[in-house]
């Protein structure tokens, strides 16, 4: 039998900790998570939520291809009026392709994306904490790019 040359994905076993508002909240491992995609559940703040990760090959940079991680954490509330049930979610995707970029240099790209959807334009000096800079967030949530 022919095996799979990508094993893309080791199944823990284990459960992950997050950091949510200054404490850190268990998630634990559903064990039938969708194909290529790992889940674990957990509440924050009182809300249901799930943290996903998933793994994928891409035809981008053909000849190369790019491997694809998304990590997306989601929280759902219900609509106290309708009872309907509303999911708001925070993602991050990134793409590697298989030559020319190392994943150290992929990094250095994220935290500087990462720095400024904290921080907006200015990082240095412009902000002491984290919570200081949702301004930058909230101002690409209303609108402005």
């Amino acid at each position: 039998m022919l095996k799979d040359p990508l094993n893309l994905i080791e199944t823990p076993t284990d459960t992950e900790t997050l950091t949510f508002d200054g404490a850190l909240v268990p998630f634990a491992l559903v064990p039938s998570g969708p194909a290529g995609q790992i889940v674990r559940v957990g509440t924050l703040a009182g809300l249901e939520s799930a943290l996903a990760i998933s793994h994928s090959v891409t035809n981008e940079n053909k000849p190369y291809g790019t491997k694809r991680v998304n990590v997306r954490l989601s929280s759902t509330k219900v609509d106290s009026e309708t009872g309907n049930s509303v999911t708001g979610f925070v993602q991050e995707s990134f793409g590697l392709p298989k030559a020319v970029f190392t994943p150290a240099e992929l990094n250095v790209m994220r935290q500087s994306l990462l720095a400024f959807l904290l921080f907006g334009e200015t990082v240095t000096g412009h902000y002491s904490t984290i919570a200081e800079g949702t301004v930058q967030f909230n101002r690409l949530l209303l609108g402005e790019s």
